[in-house]
């Protein structure tokens, strides 16, 4: 069994400074390693209390450089508010400086806060992540992004550094709904599942997708 820590940055009615929460988290997320778990993970979240790390790339880089052989992981990095391209830059970056220890975890995102906060309308985001997701995803194996969809239009260019590793096998998305747990199956991602509800009616969401695996989720037109 891999167990792993996860470093939240949550400051509730604000009884302390945000500041002081980053002192006592990244603490906590200093003893990770020395207590043996086997990976520490960041959230992305913006504008609110309830998250307060806007960059879980950002993190995990600075927690790279202080732990030696615990494995790093995004749970998750928000695709539709990122340009894949410059996502798959900061991953190759971020693998090759930890030495292959991080575990790509992507989502579409829920908040419509944060949707309005960055001018994306929330009814685009699942096409937005299904083309994001496949432009990253491609672009990380085989070392260049290219995609022409409906909002992603993305020129060849080349990923620098190069990755350095497969990305297989240590890629996840986070997923709620059926809906959402076809799109990763059919992605050829693992599955984060998020408890936000009773585990008998995930039990039974996930009962459902071998039968919606086969329907083809929609899908942009590559080069």
């Amino acid at each position: 069994m891999h167990v792993g820590a996860a470093t939240i940055f949550q400051n509730p009615a604000r009884f302390t400074s945000d500041y002081q929460v980053y002192r006592e988290e990244l603490r906590l997320a200093d003893l990770a390693e020395p207590l043996g778990f086997q990976s520490i993970w960041g959230v992305e979240h913006h504008f609110t209390d309830y998250t307060m790390c806007p960059d879980v790339l950002q993190f995990l880089t600075y927690m790279a450089g202080r732990t030696t052989d615990m494995k790093l992981g995004s749970m998750v990095c928000v695709l539709p508010w990122h340009d894949p391209m410059r996502v798959a830059e900061q991953v190759s970056m971020l693998d090759n400086l930890s030495d292959g220890r991080f575990i790509l975890g992507v989502g579409r995102g829920l908040a419509k806060v944060e949707y309005d906060g960055f001018r994306v309308d929330m009814n685009e985001s699942r096409t937005r992540f299904i083309e994001s997701a496949e432009c990253l995803l491609a672009g990380l194996e085989s070392g260049f992004c290219e995609f022409d969809g409906e909002y992603i239009k993305q020129p060849r260019r080349e990923i620098r550094p190069n990755p350095s590793r497969s990305f297989k096998d240590r890629t996840y998305a986070a997923a709620i709904s059926p809906e959402s747990s076809r799109i990763m199956a059919q992605l050829g991602v693992g599955m984060l599942v998020i408890p936000q509800k009773p585990w008998d009616e995930v039990e039974r969401d996930l009962s459902k997708l071998p039968q919606l695996v086969g329907r083809e989720p929609q899908r942009a037109r590559r080069r």
